[in-house]
């Protein structure tokens, strides 16, 4: 008789000892980060406690991760400080039930006092905590003061996801929360802020002599040439001297063919100008046939090449896309092998900036917006809601 009373008490009394296990508080929830995480169903220090096995287990895994990306994807590496730096620390508590759980006041105070219990954040205070109570069907964010998403943010990112929680689509509505957060706070970034502008090109100083272009602005062409254009900032290199086809051509077809004709000439042509002295140089006459390589009138096949001002115009030419600007006048040129023209007055390259134009971050003493989202502190109770 005594047992069958015994059996008849404890059948009474077990469900009142099932819920009483099953109804969590600050107290007895246990922390998966403080050496409790087997009884949080992980196999290690984690982000995620499910002591009623709630979630499947690689559904548990995959919001762990999440819950790890969200601090990696809202750090600030720009920044100046290094809470600044720091991504939002996040943590989720899932729970069948919760004491005093059919009222969401006591899900949002159990959300604000195991966020302080579990203190993952207290040199920033940039953490949050989301906890579920299932069976309650209720959810509440709490959060430190100086994370960027507020209440309002929570209450709307809980309003979207309402529907898959009533579908019992627990790992989907989850993992949109925490997207969710991770892209407000990116979007609270703004544009970051330049210092000084971009290049810009040289103002009209005159160039340097003899052809050269000097340092300043665009300067005027030489006498008898084009006038000088305007200055482009920095080097650089003529665009054809950096192609393969270029050289290929150079070298194996120009080269060699100059090298040919300078042979042809020397052997076949040699005898056939004349005997007359070459022409002045310096009074550009136009004397004689050329007895000779160098020789005055129709034989001076290499003089007359110097005196063309060819080499001189594609060294100039070279040498202020170098500089990075130029106009530059070519001389005026005289009748046969000697005449000389008057000596250009190059072009100015352009300005080089002091320094290059950079980027810089700001969080707009607190409000965040340029570059940097809001660091200033604002104190809240999070934010959530009911799908029941």
């Amino acid at each position: 008789m005594r047992r069958l009373l015994w059996v008849v008490l404890v059948l009474l009394l077990s469900p009142t000892i099932w819920t009483q296990r099953s109804q969590w508080n600050v107290q007895n929830y246990p922390n998966p980060q403080a050496g409790q995480f087997k009884e949080c169903q992980m196999m290690s220090s984690a982000s995620i406690c499910d002591p009623d096995k709630m979630l499947t287990q690689s559904a548990r895994y995959r919001l762990n991760n999440d819950l790890g990306q969200l601090e990696a994807k809202t750090r600030q590496d720009n920044a100046k400080t290094f809470c600044e730096k720091k991504g939002i620390t996040g943590a989720m508590a899932i729970a069948e039930r919760v004491q005093g759980g059919n009222s969401l006041e006591n899900v949002k105070r159990m959300a604000n006092d195991l966020l302080r219990k579990w203190r993952m954040d207290e040199q920033c205070k940039k953490s949050i905590l989301i906890l579920v109570s299932l069976e309650d069907k209720n959810f509440w964010v709490a959060r430190d003061d100086k994370v960027p998403i507020l209440a309002k943010d929570f209450n709307n990112l809980f309003t979207q996801q309402q529907q898959n929680l009533r579908q019992k689509n627990y790992q989907a509505a989850l993992e949109n929360i925490l997207k969710g957060t991770e892209q407000l706070a990116i979007s609270m970034q703004g544009t970051p802020q330049w210092k000084g502008g971009p290049p810009s090109g040289g103002g009209g100083g005159m160039g340097g002599g003899s052809g050269q272009g000097g340092f300043g602005g665009g300067g005027s062409g030489g006498k008898g040439g084009f006038s000088g254009g305007g200055g482009s900032s920095g080097f650089k290199m003529p665009a054809f001297l950096s192609s393969k086809i270029f050289w290929i051509v150079l070298i194996c077809v120009i080269i060699p063919t100059l090298f040919c004709c300078c042979c042809i000439y020397c052997c076949c042509c040699r005898g056939r100008g004349g005997d007359g002295n070459g022409g002045n140089v310096d009074q550009g006459g136009q004397n004689g046939g050329g007895g000779g390589l160098f020789g005055g009138g129709g034989g001076g096949f290499i003089r007359n090449l110097a005196s063309s001002g060819i080499g001189a115009m594609i060294g100039n030419c070279i040498s202020n896309r170098m500089r990075g600007g130029g106009g530059g006048g070519g001389g005026g040129g005289g009748g046969g092998g000697g005449g000389g023209g008057y000596q250009g007055e190059g072009g100015g390259g352009g300005n080089y900036p002091s320094s290059p134009p950079q980027q810089y971050y700001d969080d707009n003493q607190g409000e965040g917006g340029k570059g940097l989202y809001p660091s200033k502190a604002v104190k809240d109770e999070g934010g959530g809601g009911s799908w029941a």
